[in-house]
């Protein structure tokens, strides 16, 4: 089979976007099919695998969220170029939003991986939650709209989680047929040494060390988490929390911290590797994200992946991943009290801490790569 791979990341994994292009591109390789693969300059990986890399000029003035037209446009001029002595049979874009200024002859199919835009609310509500709710919701609004436009004259949608399907097929005019579900996979080979080591250590009350990871901070919930940590200070006074991921708002966090007088319990690290990720998941006693919003949540799994135990939000395609007190715990959006009882839950009660460690691994068994590219194939079948 003939596949075009269109993806902003690769070699620098900024959120699952580069992590599903990862396990993709791998998954599409051992299968044996034909890839052509078009990433920006930046992204391109020496590769021993046949695999035709096409680079684009990366994007050097415009880094918001926003790039991602600047991106399609390039990327459909590639597109064209290719398409002249090539006929794909699927081009495949990791961001459904990266096709939507491309013109090709192929199908082309695209994975939805959030909902902030489709599920766009009323200004109050970004004016309670975000510094730049101004420029947040116009970015939202615009983006729906081009949506509501873009997304049904696509050849074939993929959701991350089933929240996602039933969300943008109850908020645009899609056919049915063209909506697929297919759920973002980890790579368990990665984790299986560090889980081993994982589940042989005990929990401690002195210091044990939360792990949030993840870019677009307020929308992941970092202020929750913030306010609950303040709550937990006192009980836990050996506590610290790491933060990685890259957000311009990282200087306002790090004031705010100062101000409750926590800034001692953070450690903020910007953007880390892969590789360095690995070693956090080794130290760390557990993970929270209490996301505002969350289409899935790809790095719950990587967590559990790791058999570290888990915190998330009962909101979105979260509790698909999540079972409360089963495999981590899920507690309300925009509740640090209960967030912190969570904490203090985790820390003390070492009996659930085990079986939730142990059943987290069991959990990310069941979204493995093998089974994300069976998924994958059979979506590809429905148009060759």
């Amino acid at each position: 089979m003939q596949i075009c791979i269109v993806s902003q990341q690769l070699k620098n994994i900024y959120s699952g976007v580069g992590l599903h292009a990862t396990n993709l591109l791998k998954g599409l390789a051992n299968k044996g099919h034909s890839i052509t693969m078009i990433v920006p300059e930046s992204q391109a990986i020496n590769s021993p695998s046949p695999i035709n890399f096409i680079t684009v000029k990366d994007s050097k003035y415009i880094q918001s969220q926003v790039r991602w037209i600047y991106y399609s446009i390039k990327f459909s001029k590639a597109l064209k170029e290719l398409e002249k002595t090539t006929a794909f049979d699927i081009v495949h874009f990791t961001d459904v939003r990266d096709s939507f200024y491309c013109s090709t002859n192929s199908n082309v199919i695209g994975n939805i991986n959030d909902t902030y835009c489709s599920d766009v609310k009323g200004l109050n509500y970004y004016k309670k939650y975000y510094f730049d709710w101004l420029k947040r919701w116009s970015y939202y609004r615009l983006v729906h709209e081009i949506e509501k436009r873009k997304l049904p004259l696509l050849d074939g949608i993929i959701a991350n989680s089933k929240y996602t399907l039933e969300n943008i097929s109850n908020t645009y005019s899609i056919q049915s047929s063209k909506l697929y579900l297919c759920y973002k996979s980890v790579d368990l080979h990665r984790y299986r040494k560090i889980a081993l080591q994982n589940l042989s250590k005990t929990v401690s009350a002195s210091n044990p060390q939360i792990l949030f990871v993840g870019g677009n901070m307020q929308r992941k919930g970092i202020m929750d988490l913030i306010k609950a940590i303040t709550l937990v200070r006192n009980s836990f006074p050996g506590l610290k929390v790491i933060i990685a991921g890259k957000d311009k708002f990282i200087p306002n966090y790090k004031k705010i911290c100062e101000s409750l007088g926590i800034a001692s319990f953070f450690k903020f690290l910007g953007w880390v590797s892969q590789e360095d990720l690995l070693s956090l998941y080794k130290t760390s006693t557990m993970f929270i994200m209490p996301s505002l919003t969350e289409a899935l949540g790809v790095v719950f799994l990587e967590a559990m992946a790791a058999g570290i135990p888990v915190i998330g939000t009962n909101i979105g395609g979260i509790p698909e991943i999540i079972d409360h007190e089963s495999n981590g715990l899920l507690v309300p959006i925009n509740s640090p009290i209960d967030l912190a009882k969570a904490i203090s839950k985790m820390i003390t009660d070492t009996k659930l801490y085990s079986s939730m460690a142990v059943n987290g691994i069991e959990t990310a068994k069941r979204f493995s790569v093998e089974q994300m590219m069976r998924c994958t194939e059979k979506i590809y079948n429905h148009f060759v």
